[in-house]
């Protein structure tokens, strides 16, 4: 028997009804589905947010999993529909850059561009796709409809990427990308970059008007109070404050500069 699960990634928070109407959809066609509330917390209209939590988290569900993104600021203009199947995964989200944040490809294995309206809602409303495009279409797949039948096959995603961090042979200069809930400071240098820009070179971390770190191993490396820098679990470097929040003691906000230097020998 087909056991595909849904997840749900939005901006819409928890207060008002959107939630529990994309629930309501989603039952109404498969009663049985297994749904998963990811994070309704994303900023509002933050699609770069959504896409670092869609990336750090679809690995780790089953294979056949349906992930619904909504994090749409352009909802209700030309912007497309799309679903996506990807890594055994499937994603269902507005064509604006999420998916290819997230996949890190503008070409994944299939592109469809959802225009079937059978599996839509029968009265769209221009401001709510989530509810009346994105969710019924999630509902049909997880009830074993071909991605085929949901419109026309692309060739690309909207393309949207993370900045790379610059770099030559004695410093390498990123961002901070994300902030988590915690305030640590999520950068997009990751540890495969900088062990293959390293070598054996030892280097240290910095962020302006503060004293270079080495680089730890846990958060605990250090005293309360004091900074660290270490890989976090999603394999990117990160600087935190050991039971603090980093943003806050740092006044960080995302997109200020992160610096790697090589120790002078």
């Amino acid at each position: 028997m087909l056991k595909r699960q849904i997840t749900l990634i939005t901006d819409f928070g928890t207060r008002d009804y959107y939630v529990p109407t994309l629930i309501g959809q989603i039952k109404s066609v498969n009663p049985l589905v297994e749904i998963h509330h990811l994070t309704h917390s994303i900023a509002r209209q933050n699609i770069v947010e959504a896409a670092f939590t869609l990336r750090n988290s679809y690995p780790y569900f089953p294979e056949e999993t349906i992930h619904i993104i909504i994090v749409d600021p352009e909802v209700g203009s030309d912007r497309d529909a799309v679903a996506v199947k990807h890594d055994g995964h499937f994603f269902v989200a507005p064509d604006n850059g999420i998916l290819t944040l997230a996949l890190q490809t503008t070409r994944p294995e299939k592109i469809i561009s959802v225009r079937n309206s059978r599996y839509s809602s029968r009265n769209i409303s221009p401001v709510f796709h989530g509810r009346d495009v994105f969710v019924p279409v999630a509902a049909w797949l997880s009830k074993g409809v071909s991605i085929d039948l949901l419109g026309a096959e692309k060739d690309e995603l909207t393309d949207l990427r993370w900045g790379l961090p610059s770099w030559d042979k004695q410093k390498i200069i990123g961002q901070v990308i994300h902030i988590d809930h915690f305030g640590n400071l999520i950068t997009n240098i990751s540890e495969r970059f900088l062990e293959h820009w390293a070598g054996d070179s030892a280097y240290h971390i910095g962020l302006a008007g503060w004293d270079p770190l080495p680089l730890s191993t846990i958060y605990s490396d250090v005293e309360p109070g004091d900074p660290v820098a270490l890989i976090g679990s999603g394999g990117l470097l990160e600087l935190a404050v050991y039971q603090a929040d980093a943003a806050q003691l740092f006044d960080v906000k995302i997109g200020s500069q992160i610096m790697v230097e090589k120790e002078k020998k």
